[in-house]
């Protein structure tokens, strides 16, 4: 069993694998990596774990997906079927500004995820996982 699980959505594989290998030099080989690249099949996997009760220590997604998509729907989702889970352990990684997706986000009328991260502070995005307590 790993000693943590999260889920990497980001639409480039070269991000998706350089980023799964910092989580693991930095947090431990025994973290498990879930990874999709496309928002259909990511919300397809989101629902596939809660429905198998698998859970999930954190979420990174990517803001800007394939042909022009965000993870908006991705994060639609995760308010929907777990909410406690989408308002505190899920980060928006992008290279965009926070105030800027911010606003992209309250004009959909949508609450903002509870960590932003900069595509280029890669410290800060393992620092925030290893902050966050064990799902039991």
């Amino acid at each position: 069993m790993p000693n943590r699980r999260v889920f990497l959505v980001d639409d480039s594989a070269r991000e998706r694998q350089e980023v799964s290998d910092d989580i693991h030099t930095f947090c431990g080989e025994d973290v498990e990596i879930v990874t999709e690249g496309e928002v259909g099949m990511a919300i397809i996997a989101f629902r596939r774990l809660m429905a198998e009760g698998i859970g999930l220590d954190a979420a990174i997604l990517d803001y800007q997906l394939e042909d022009r998509m965000t993870s908006k729907p991705l994060y639609r989702q995760m308010l929907a079927l777990a909410p406690e889970f989408a308002s505190q352990r899920v980060a928006l990684r992008t290279s965009l500004g926070e105030e800027e997706v911010r606003g992209m986000f309250a004009e959909d009328g949508l609450p903002f995820p509870p960590k932003y991260l900069s595509k280029g502070h890669l410290r800060d995005m393992l620092e925030w996982l290893k902050s966050l307590p064990p799902v039991k």
